[in-house]
């Protein structure tokens, strides 16, 4: 009766969605689910028969939801023992991993079937007899106390498989739970709850974690934000090491929540308690950090700020130099999660690229959440080994573990008079984005280097902005400067491309890749013609360089125009997937599709035949170690076979040498080390300086 009828159907309707959201993602998998729903009360004791029985062991999801649809509120006492047994006796009839979910608002005050004892007794015999896995949440309305709260889920606790696998939320805002409640019964064991994996290495850390409760983060949002919290607690409470936790919620103002504390078990319950508020519109990411820091500072520990940002707030102000100074001057390791978008924002805040950590969506993926757990501990995240071996043919060149390593990106960047000064500085921040983002994205193992070039009438040395490096800070300091350069003229891509050329060749051991934005032709012939210009770009191509281009307009432009100037860069770039338009008022939207495909520039591999085993002839060249694949007669199927030289080892440099023949060229990839010259030695990957290409008639 406490629940009242309105809450009851928000109690229902969470029940359908999760049935919902389950069988969404079997349909995925081609499993299937089962279902049973029990509705209690005091009247669902064993004399009322199956009036409360709403749907028995089924498959048929539909039916049960229907069943759900047409639930009788009755009202009275809380009865948990008699909606325990009831499900119970239902999943005893199947041999699938079993779930109970008890939904409650308050403790059992009918003594007819049980107390907590008798209650803690059945769980204990469904979680290690029968194998059950019980979740349980507390379901609230606003005028009920955070004491009460508190109390409620703590006797939850003692029922459920464990923390983790107790949930808590006010009846409005029930539905933002249904990913995590999904996540958490899918990856339930049978027997118990699953252990988190023992970390080694873990440092005994001081944790703050400011949880962003501003109206763009969601409902949905921040419950993500509570789950990655959760297991990052779980993380570093059996890493064997002491850690202290502290929570604080912020939007414009910043809030304790939880106040410094040892024990792990107490932060997670009072983790359970916190609401969504949406506060306010505005994030002030400085006063998060100071409330964090006001907790931890005192502590001899290694200290954290885990800052969850659904998105950036302009204007913000001093909070760059805070957080800057926090980790110079005060030792604190500032993490960052939140929107991916938002990456090149975030990261003056942060020490490392390792303590950035974006997501493209909403719940965070499961390993987001481990990389912030090890993270936030002080150990390097080592992602799991992939279960698939990768193709030999799939990344010829060294590559980083991150998507935009080992390139070189030359800009040429027109600075003609039918841009106007105030569209030119759109251009420069639209670079420095691009920058920004590739390094986010980059391995400092394998760091991306930059150059960039002005171009216009007299392109001269002073529209040299940086010869390349991979001083990425050096680069974005010279495109603020460069605003003051602007002195228009005519269009001269013809100059930019022959700069940019020269540049990358600087750095033949690397990726090469030519960014050309514009916002018109080449209208001057000082230097060279189109003919010239198009020779001259599918020169680059050809010795494998990428080529891009971004053609750039005035809001307003006719359609016909766009056309045009689009079909003559793409002509230059290296195909359809590397030419970009916009608008200059919109150059920000274009950030992210270019930075993806400058990172996922990858040298020329031949289109391959199908393969296919058949007899092969003639045998390759003696005195090459090498896997080969050659058309049969026919040319329609590809054979493959490996010859080794004396003193070689194929094993070792399986996928490292590969030739292939296409038409009537061999295209040879080659490891060359350090002598210039094949040694008869094993090629292990400690001897491989550079890769490069041969073309061979």
């Amino acid at each position: 009766g406490s629940i009242t009828y309105s809450n009851f159907r928000k109690t229902i309707s969470l029940a359908k969605t999760l049935i919902a959201e389950m069988e969404m993602e079997a349909s995925k998998s081609g499993i299937q689910h089962s279902y049973a729903a029990w509705t209690f009360a005091d009247t669902s004791s064993s004399t009322r028969g199956d009036g409360d029985n709403l749907a028995a062991l089924t498959t048929d999801a539909a039916y049960v939801q229907s069943r759900l649809d047409n639930a009788v509120y009755n009202g009275g006492n809380t009865n948990i023992y008699a909606g325990m047994l009831r499900c119970s006796a239902e999943l005893l009839k199947t041999n699938k991993k079993r779930i109970l979910f008890l939904i409650s608002d308050g403790k059992q005050n009918i003594h007819a079937d049980g107390d907590l004892t008798a209650l803690q007794n059945m769980a204990e015999v469904l979680k290690h007899d029968q194998k059950v896995t019980i979740l349980t949440l507390g379901t609230f309305t606003s005028s009920v106390s955070l004491y009460a709260r508190k109390d409620l889920i703590t006797y939850l606790q003692k029922l459920s498989s464990g923390t983790s696998y107790v949930f808590s939320s006010q009846f409005d805002v029930m539905a933002s739970l249904v990913p995590s409640i999904r996540r958490i019964a899918c990856n339930a064991q049978p027997a118990a709850p699953a252990a988190v994996s023992k970390v080694q290495g873990c440092k005994p850390t001081t944790v703050c974690f400011a949880l962003d409760d501003s109206y763009t983060t969601g409902a949905v949002g921040f419950q993500a934000q509570l789950d990655a919290v959760e297991k990052t607690i779980l993380t570093l409470a059996t890493s064997a090491t002491t850690s202290k936790y502290a929570i604080v919620k912020y939007a414009y103002w910043a809030s304790s929540q939880v106040d410094l504390i040892a024990d792990y078990n107490s932060a997670l319950l009072d983790l359970k308690l916190l609401g969504f508020s949406a506060s306010s519109y505005y994030r002030h990411f400085s006063r998060a950090l100071d409330a964090c820091y006001d907790k931890i500072k005192d502590e001899s520990l290694h200290k954290v700020i885990v800052l969850f940002a659904s998105s950036w707030h302009y204007g913000v102000g001093d909070a760059t130099d805070y957080a800057e100074r926090l980790r110079n001057q005060r030792g604190v390791d500032i993490i960052v999660v939140g929107d991916e978008k938002f990456n090149s924002n975030f990261r003056p805040f942060v020490g490392s690229n390792d303590y950035l950590l974006g997501s493209p969506s909403l719940p965070f993926a499961e390993s987001l959440m481990d990389q912030l757990a090890t993270t936030t501990c002080g150990v390097k995240y080592q992602p799991p080994p992939a279960t698939a071996t990768p193709s030999p043919y799939d990344k010829i060149y060294p590559r980083g573990n991150d998507s935009c390593s080992n390139i070189s990106v030359c800009f040429a960047i027109d600075e003609s008079g039918s841009i106007g000064s105030s569209d030119f500085n759109r251009e420069l921040n639209f670079v420095k984005d691009i920058i920004e983002t590739v390094v986010v994205d980059s391995n400092p193992s394998y760091p991306p280097y930059f150059a960039a070039w002005l171009f216009d009438a007299d392109s001269k040395g002073t529209d040299d902005l940086g010869s390349l490096s991979s001083d990425y800070k050096g680069m974005l300091h010279a495109l603020d400067q460069a605003a003051s350069l602007y002195n228009g003229g005519q269009t001269n891509i013809f100059e930019g491309v022959l700069r940019c050329k020269a540049e990358l060749a600087k750095s033949p051991d690397r990726i090469p890749v030519m960014v050309v934005l514009t916002d018109g032709k080449q209208n001057i012939d000082v230097n060279g013609t189109k003919a010239q210009l198009v020779s001259m770009a599918d020169d680059m191509k050809k010795d494998g360089m990428h080529v891009f281009t971004v053609a750039m307009f005035k809001s307003g432009t006719t359609g016909s125009v766009r056309a045009d100037l689009s079909a003559y860069l793409q002509e230059l770039s290296s195909g359809k997937g590397y030419a970009f338009e916009s608008d200059f008022g919109t150059l920000g939207d274009r950030v992210a599709a270019i930075s993806d495909s400058i990172c996922a520039s990858q040298p020329d591999t031949p289109i391959l035949p199908p393969r296919s085993t058949c007899p092969c002839s003639p045998m390759p060249p003696s005195g090459i170690c090498a896997d080969y694949e050659r058309t049969d007669a026919t040319g329609t199927h590809l054979c493959r076979f490996r010859t080794c030289n004396a003193g070689f080892s194929c094993d070792a440099l399986s996928g490292t040498y590969t030739c292939f023949v296409v038409q009537d060229r061999i295209w040879k990839f080659i490891r060359e080390f350090p002598s210039n010259k094949m040694e008869e030695k094993p090629c292990d990957q400690q001897n491989v300086t550079r890769i490069i290409r041969e073309v061979i008639p």
